[in-house]
C-alpha cells in the first residue's frame, strides 16, 4: 500500500511527536508551526525528531515550515495538534487550502470541537472534507533536550469519530497502523462529554496558583492533587456525568477512564492519581496562563455547563471553576468560551441536540 501524506499543524511537544512517529512508519510529513522561531529551531536539528520514553522512534521530517498552504497541499490526512482555542481561526484560515477528500484529524477538539470545526471549513470552503476527533491527546510528552521528546504516558485506548459520522471506521482503519489505540465513539455527543482535560487541569492549575507564583516547581497530579482537590475534581466529574446522563449518553467517569487507558485503580480518586506511575513525571507548569486554563476553560468546562443548562442540570462546581478562572485570568471565558450558540445548538431542545449530535 502506498505510504499516506500526512501534515502535522502545530510543532509543540505532542505535534513533534506526532510527526516523528508518523515519519518512521514511512509516510511523508509536513510539520507547520506558526512561530518562526520554532521552526527554525526544528529546522537547526535537520528535520530530525527522536521519541523517547513510552514510545521510541526516530524521524526525520522533510518539511517544516510557517507556510500552511505548503504544510496541507497534497496532504491526504491533516493532524492538528494545536490548542482548541485555536481551532475556529485555524478553520477559518485553512478553508482557503484544503481539497476535497481531505481528512482532518483534531488531537483532541475538546467539548464541541469537532462540530465547530467542520461546520467552519464546510461553509468556507465548500469542500467535501472529513473531520475527525480523538478524545484526548494519546500521548503525554515533553521536551528532553533538542531534538529530543520524552514520551511519559501513551494511553491503551482512544475514543474517535468523525463527522459525517459514517467515515469513523474507515478513516480509523487508515489510522491504524500508527495509532492502534483508537476506538469508534458511540457518538459525537459522547466524545463532547468524555472531555478529561477539563476534569483534571483547569481546578488544580487555579488552587495550587500560590505555589506557581512563587516559583515552586512540583509534580502536577501527584502533588498538586491532593484529597481535598481530589474531592473537587469528584464533584466536577459527577456533574459531568448527569450532564450527560439527561442527554441519554453513559458518561466514562474518571475513575474508569483511569482503569480503561492507563489500567490504574484506587479507592478514590485521590489514590487512583496517586497509583498512576505515568504521572509522577508530569510537572507543573511556570506559569497558570497556561492552556490548562486558557484551553481547557473555555473549550471545555464553559460548554458542558452550556450543555447542563440547557438540560437544566445543575452544575456548581464546574461553574466556580469557570467563575475562579475569570477572576484570577481578568477574563470573560463564559463569553470567549464555545457556547451554544457557537455551536450551532441555541433554543435547542435536549432531544434536538441528541438528533443532531447522538
Amino acid at each position: 500500500m502506498k505510504p499516506l501524506q500526512y501534515a502535522v499543524i502545530g510543532a509543540g511537544n505532542g505535534g513533534k511527536l506526532l510527526a516523528s512517529l508518523i515519519a518512521s512508519k514511512g509516510h511523508p510529513v509536513a510539520l507547520m508551526d506558526r512561530d518562526p522561531a520554532v521552526v527554525r529551531e526544528i529546522q537547526s536539528w535537520g528535520g530530525s525528531i527522536q521519541v523517547v520514553g513510552r514510545v521510541e522512534c526516530q524521524g526525520q521530517i522533510p518539511l517544516v515550515t510557517t507556510d500552511l498552504a505548503r504544510a496541507v497541499s497534497g496532504a491526504e490526512i491533516i493532524m492538528v495538534v494545536t490548542t482548541a482555542d485555536s481551532h475556529y481561526d485555524l478553520a477559518c484560515q485553512m478553508a482557503e487550502y484544503v481539497e476535497d477528500g481531505q481528512v482532518i484529524v483534531l488531537n483532541p477538539g475538546q467539548t464541541g470541537g469537532l462540530m465547530e470545526f467542520y461546520n467552519t471549513l464546510r461553509s468556507r470552503s465548500g469542500k467535501e472534507i472529513v473531520v475527525g476527533t480523538v478524545q484526548d491527546l494519546i500521548y503525554g510528552c515533553r521536551m528532553k533536550e533538542p531534538g529530543v521528546v520524552n514520551c511519559i504516558a501513551a494511553k491503551k485506548v482512544m475514543d474517535f469519530i468523525t463527522y459525517p459520522v459514517g467515515e469513523t471506521d474507515r478513516v480509523a482503519q487508515l489510522l491504524a497502523g500508527i495509532f492502534p489505540q483508537l476506538r469508534p465513539a458511540k457518538s459525537i455527543l459522547a466524545i463532547d462529554f468524555d472531555n478529561m482535560s477539563a476534569m483534571i487541569h483547569p481546578a488544580p492549575t487555579l488552587v495550587n496558583a500560590g505555589r506557581t507564583e512563587c516559583g515552586e516547581i512540583f509534580s502536577y497530579y501527584a502533588e498538586g492533587i491532593t484529597p481535598s482537590v481530589a474531592r473537587l475534581l469528584e464533584a466536577m466529574d459527577a456533574e459531568r456525568v448527569a450532564v450527560g446522563a439527561a442527554y441519554g449518553v453513559k458518561v466514562t467517569s474518571l475513575m474508569e477512564w483511569q482503569a480503561a487507558a492507563y489500567d490504574v485503580t484506587g479507592e478514590n480518586l485521590y489514590q487512583v492519581f496517586q497509583n498512576n506511575p505515568y504521572y509522577r513525571a508530569a510537572q507543573s507548569e511556570k506559569t497558570i496562563d497556561n492552556r490548562y486554563v486558557t484551553e481547557d476553560v473555555p473549550c471545555g468546562l464553559v460548554p458542558l455547563c452550556e450543555y447542563g443548562r440547557a438540560a437544566g442540570v445543575p452544575t456548581p462546581a464546574m461553574d466556580a471553576v469557570i467563575s475562579l478562572a475569570n477572576a484570577m485570568m481578568g477574563k470573560d471565558y463564559r463569553a470567549s468560551g464555545r457556547t451554544l450558540e457557537k455551536l450551532g445548538l441555541a433554543g435547542c431542545s435536549v432531544e434536538e441536540i441528541r438528533e443532531k449530535l447522538g
